[in-house]
């Protein structure tokens, strides 16, 4: 049972963080912000707009409000960048910088420098390399479309100039290395990087019962009806309506072409959409329900991005806007671009997208990458993924006895995985992680993955050209691995909470909430499955396996108590809401919060923008998520508390702390179980406050 509404109690204050004159942390670089900068003597290295604008690097003494800002902007200037916990970009002018210092008391004013624009070893790579065109990702500065910038490009390029998304304004384009270096120098350029290369995560070769899935179907009814979920893949069976798999067929499915997609069939020679899809939403007809997806009874709208080979073209703002517009809540995506866990030009695209709609989940596979065995230094999480609002997914081991192939012939890693039988764990209880999946963290310390799925010998539908056309259908199933294989099955678990709680009475979900309850319910795998090897941080949340593995029946139906799931906002720093409970019963207590963040800026050192802290009050103690014992992580915008020390009766506070608003007002959701049922209506009143605190102090002694 879950209710929405129990007792809140708002404190809020306009108190600004103050700042801490010493260094402005970006990406690559530090900035010694300890002696103020005087504007005035500084000589100005990039070029002016047309307009007469740079790009420099305010730190106020306090934070700026949103009406500070709005304020601020009121005078010429532009927000164009936040560096947390305290810094800002600002476009403008010299004389609206000098405007601002004499508004606001700053502690420091600086050049955006070029060199801030793009990864030092890719421009060392541009400097010494032969005369020759690269595919780069450029991001414009303002907020609209320069037509200097665009005439710039004509110019320099016979390349076609693709808009990428319009907000943020990104394009991208092939240009002489020389002219790449330029670029940084131009101040209505904020960011250019190298396209990244796109491929698919099956790059190598479900059990239900993994992750309590059986008893939602089976038990609580639930299979997706009513969701619509988008997949962004290589293509669909055979590309033809009348001749598609039997499990796709009598459900609604409406298929396009992603913008960037030039092939006019969306066929799967690859074979690698087709599988995606069944585990998502296939009904499993051909094989009696064996083999159906989490969620069969949820609607298909398919995205195309794909081709017989593994390359992909990545799906841009107009594929994500379409999907939304078409009732799709959830995109799953099994494929990006590899790298170190840097935050880039798409996790900025696909933190803006979430940002704007928010009651649409976006799913990124963690890719592919992981070839070694340093659990604590191993960064290899694609930037797709390295998104903060994102549900990042990671692969672990499922159970498939009859499966012997061995990391051995697959990888080149050391004991213990390459002894490892991919999908049949050491003990048949201790589950592992797959040896291939990438992890975190990402460049700034945050935990990504931020789920794990069953990823290895994994039974999906089949496409009619999966492997070599023989002009006949030789199999309805096959087998595959890869994070691309365990991401549909949290896309389609996340369709079922969708049903769930539309089923609830809360219509429209967002998507922080359905992220919160499929974290909230996850299953620890504890330190991996090798004895005398930690292959798992022993703490949660981490770097290898985010919040755990999914066990959907858990997320909904928890067995430590009722299911409340909340959705509030804080509006300032300060800022603090507060939600009264009973414990339910002895036993595990779970809290677990969620919001989206604003998009950060590619290039500064630290990506949260928002820094809310989850805190539970009993009479001893107050307890801090992830079980620090002070102030909360100030880098990730997931955040759990996890506990089996609450004793029945207890009375708990459940507190959400604005400790920095840098842009509000900000969202939150939270999932909860081992607590009372409640409820205690949402006050409307000051009268009505002063009976519900009561109200939630009696409540302690309510039997169950």
């Amino acid at each position: 049972m879950m209710f929405l509404c129990l007792f809140i109690f708002l404190a809020s204050a306009t108190m600004s963080v103050v700042a801490d004159p010493g260094i402005i942390k970006l990406q690559e670089n530090c900035i010694d912000a300890s002696q103020p900068s005087v504007l005035a003597d500084q000589e100005l290295i990039s070029a002016a707009t047309s307009s007469g604008e740079y790009q420099f690097i305010v730190q106020p003494k306090k934070n700026f409000s949103f009406r500070e800002i709005e304020e601020i902007q009121d005078f010429g200037l532009s927000v164009i960048g936040i560096i947390p916990p305290n810094a800002y970009i600002f476009l403008g002018t010299r004389e609206e910088i000098a405007s601002l210092a004499d508004r606001f008391e700053l502690l420091y004013v600086g050049e955006y420098l070029p060199e801030y624009k793009t990864e030092k070893a890719y421009a060392r790579a541009l400097s010494t390399s032969e005369e020759k065109t690269e595919p780069v990702r450029i991001r414009l500065a303002s907020q609209k479309f320069s037509a200097d910038v665009q005439a710039y490009l004509q110019n320099a390029t016979t390349n076609e100039i693709v808009i990428i998304a319009n907000e943020p304004p990104l394009l991208e384009t092939r240009l002489k290395t020389e002219d790449v270096l330029k670029l940084t120098k131009r101040s209505d350029i904020l960011r250019v990087h190298k396209r990244g290369e796109y491929s698919f995560y099956n790059d190598v070769v479900k059990s239900n019962i993994l992750m309590n899935v059986a008893y939602v179907h089976n038990e609580l009814g639930l299979k997706g009806k009513g969701v619509t979920v988008a997949v962004a893949d290589s293509g669909l069976d055979t590309g033809n309506t009348n001749t598609l798999h039997p499990d796709f067929q009598n459900k609604q499915i409406k298929t396009v072409f992603a913008d960037l997609n030039k092939r006019r069939s969306w066929s799967d020679l690859l074979g690698h959409g087709t599988h995606v899809s069944g585990s998502v939403c296939g009904t499993g007809v051909a094989s009696g329900g064996q083999y159906c997806g989490i969620a069969p009874e949820a609607d298909l709208y398919f995205i195309c991005n794909g081709n017989a080979m593994p390359s992909v073209f990545n799906i841009i703002e107009s594929d994500v806007v379409k999907a939304y517009e078409n009732d799709a809540k959830i995109i799953s995506n099994s494929w990006g671009s590899y790298s170190d866990g840097n935050y880039d030009t798409d996790s900025e695209l696909y933190d803006t997208l979430s940002y704007n709609y928010t009651d649409l989940l976006l799913l990124f596979a963690a890719g592919n990458s992981n070839t070694g065995i340093d659990v604590y230094d191993n960064a290899t999480i694609s930037p797709q993924a390295s998104a903060k609002n994102v549900l990042a997914v990671g692969a672990a081991e499922s159970f498939r006895p009859e499966e012997k192939t061995s990391y051995r012939s697959l990888f080149l890693v050391d004991k213990p995985f390459k002894d490892d039988l991919i999908a049949y764990p050491a003990n048949e209880k201790s589950q592992g992680m797959a040896a291939f999946s990438s992890r975190g963290p990402t460049h700034d310390g945050r935990n990504k993955p931020d789920i794990v799925a069953p990823g290895t010998a994994i039974m999906s539908a089949a496409s009619f050209y999966d492997g070599v056309n023989r002009g006949e259908r030789l199999s309805y199933y096959t087998s595959k691995s890869g994070t691309s294989m365990a991401t549909p099955l949290v896309s389609g678990s996340a369709a079922v909470v969708i049903q769930y709680l539309r089923d609830q009475g809360i219509s429209n979900p967002s998507s922080a909430l359905v992220k919160a309850v499929l974290l909230n319910g996850t299953r620890s795998m504890g330190t991996g499955q090798y004895k005398g090897y930690v292959e798992i941080p022993n703490k949660t949340p981490n770097w290898v396996n985010g919040f755990g593995h999914l066990d959907l029946g858990n997320s909904i139906m928890s067995t430590n108590g009722y299911l409340t799931v909340i959705e509030g906002v804080i509006s300032n720093t300060s800022e603090l809401v507060t939600y009264c409970f009973n414990k339910y019963t002895d036993g595990e207590a779970r809290f677990t919060l969620v919001w989206t963040d604003p998009p950060s800026t590619p290039g500064v050192g630290i990506d949260l923008i928002n820094d809310l802290d989850l805190q539970v009050k009993t009479k001893e103690r107050t307890y801090y998520a992830n079980n620090k014992i002070s102030h909360n992580d100030s880098i990730n915008n997931c955040e759990t508390y996890r506990t089996a020390k609450l004793v029945a009766q207890d009375n708990i506070e459940v507190r959400v702390h604005g400790y920095n608003v840098m842009k509000g007002p900000q969202k939150f959701a939270l999932a909860i179980t081992g607590m009372d049922e409640g409820p205690i209506p949402e006050p409307s009143s000051i009268a009505f406050l002063f009976l519900s605190v009561l109200a939630c102090c009696l409540r302690k002694n309510k039997l169950h």
